[in-house]
């Protein structure tokens, strides 16, 4: 849990099932959660139904880089899906990385496993779609583009793209919500690479308790952790 207008960790939780997050948000004063205007999450329908049950009042926003990670794995699935039976084994890089970043001889490739596999063309295109996403300048215009490829998918006849037209539709006015602030937890994803360094560092730890309190003393302030050091004790 992180303060992303701060710039800084609240807490790590031992856990994400429900009861953990509700108990946290029951543990906020009232004041702070007077002050609380919006908190953006992940696509995790646990966190989404605590949020309104606890703080109903805040507007709740998407990550839209979750979004896109969403598409990336429904992309994915069609790449291994698709050529099944064939073994033909289409290079992952060329349809999760942006379009923007391929060579040239890469874009060919695309368009060649494209016209061999529709499917895959149809999840690539729309996985495009999305990614240019954030760029629209205003919310009237991402709510129309999102109402669009809704649309486009419903005529689809893969029941994989009907799904993902389904997750799209439930998570719609939080996706869009996006636009109003633009806030992305693009600083607490930070935060979950730091872990994953400490954690490595560490060999791993046995103790929950030692672990949550050894990676927030890592990210306390330098004036909040000297004074606690033997050579800086009165």
């Amino acid at each position: 849990m992180a303060d992303l207008r701060g710039r800084r960790p609240l807490t790590i939780l031992p856990d994400h099932q429900k009861g953990t997050i509700r108990r946290f948000l029951r543990n906020i004063s009232q004041d702070k959660k007077e002050r609380l205007t919006e908190v953006c999450i992940d696509m995790t329908h646990t966190l989404l139904a605590v949020v309104e049950e606890e703080v109903p009042e805040v507007r709740i926003v998407v990550d839209y880089f979750h979004v896109i990670q969403d598409a990336n794995r429904r992309v994915d699935e069609a790449r291994k899906i698709e050529p099944e039976g064939s073994k033909v084994d289409i290079p992952r890089k060329l349809f999760l990385v942006g379009k923007e970043k391929l060579i040239p001889r890469e874009k060919e490739s695309v368009e060649s496993y494209g016209q061999k596999y529709p499917s895959l063309k149809e999840f690539y295109w729309r996985k495009e779609a999305l990614r240019t996403f954030d760029q629209l300048k205003r919310k009237s215009l991402a709510e129309k583009r999102l109402k669009d490829l809704m649309d486009m998918t419903r005529l689809s006849d893969d029941a994989t793209m009907v799904r993902w037209r389904r997750t799209l539709k439930r998570w719609n006015r939080y996706i869009l919500n996006f636009f109003d602030r633009r806030t992305t937890n693009a600083y607490t994803e930070g935060i979950h690479t730091k872990i994953k360094m400490i954690k490595r560092v560490r060999f791993g730890f046995r103790n929950v308790e030692i672990y949550i309190r050894k990676v927030l003393l890592c990210f306390s302030p330098l004036t909040v952790v000297l004074p606690l050091l033997p050579h800086f004790s009165s």
